[in-house]
């Protein structure tokens, strides 16, 4: 879990931080890099609804049903709440974001893994990286593809647990016959694939740890 320094005295954050991404955060946003259905932006995050729609998209991007590598979680960056299409989308992101407090950035964190490990099973743990977007600080939640799907996710706190996937920019509920798809795809993770996330992940885990060592 990354650690962020706090804010400056003229109320914006310090840039200078390490990202555990491999995509600039304003290339990001911008779908520059990553395509918009591979995006979604919250801008805030709360133990609440937003909670179990975060866990959804997590467990959607890590069964990564069209083989689209994952996805990307923007918290403190609004959109709105209907996309018309995936241009307009884009277009109407909320620039400057609203950020998340740096204070707040630990429990953050803290809440989403915990809400990862209690409410998708089988357990999943994306990686976290908070950036700075236009002097305000952002958490992104990156989802790879699991090796461990299908997952699936509650959608309250004691509530049944349902398989999800990603269709355009949205979060569905899969279909019987999407849920066969996903048990069968299950096991056919090529092991060269396996090991090379395997590596990203170490690669990045690595920095993260240093990141924190940096600021404590």
């Amino acid at each position: 879990m990354a650690e962020c320094p706090e804010p400056t005295s003229n109320g914006t954050t310090n840039a200078n931080i390490t990202s555990n991404l491999l995509v600039k955060i304003e290339d990001l946003v911008n779908c520059r890099s990553v395509e918009r259905q591979r995006l979604e932006f919250k801008a805030s995050w709360n133990k609440g609804p937003t909670m179990f729609q975060v866990v959804k998209t997590i467990s959607a991007f890590a069964n990564d049903f069209y083989n689209d590598d994952g996805g990307y979680i923007v918290i403190g960056v609004a959109e709105p709440e209907e996309i018309e299409s995936l241009e307009a989308a884009v277009e109407q992101i909320v620039l400057p974001p609203a950020g998340i407090n740096p204070k707040d950035i630990e429990r953050t964190q803290k809440e989403i893994l915990g809400a990862c490990k209690s409410l998708i099973s089988p357990s999943y743990s994306p990686i976290l990286s908070p950036e700075v977007l236009q002097d305000k600080l952002v958490l992104v939640i990156w989802t790879q593809a699991s090796d461990d799907r299908p997952h699936k996710a509650r959608v309250s706190t004691k509530g049944e647990y349902h398989y999800f996937i990603r269709k355009g920019p949205e979060t569905k509920r899969a279909t019987d016959k999407e849920i066969k798809s996903l048990m069968e795809s299950s096991c056919k993770t090529p092991f060269d694939d396996r090991m090379a996330r395997l590596g990203m992940f170490y690669q990045v885990f690595s920095q993260s740890i240093y990141t924190s060592w940096r600021f404590n």
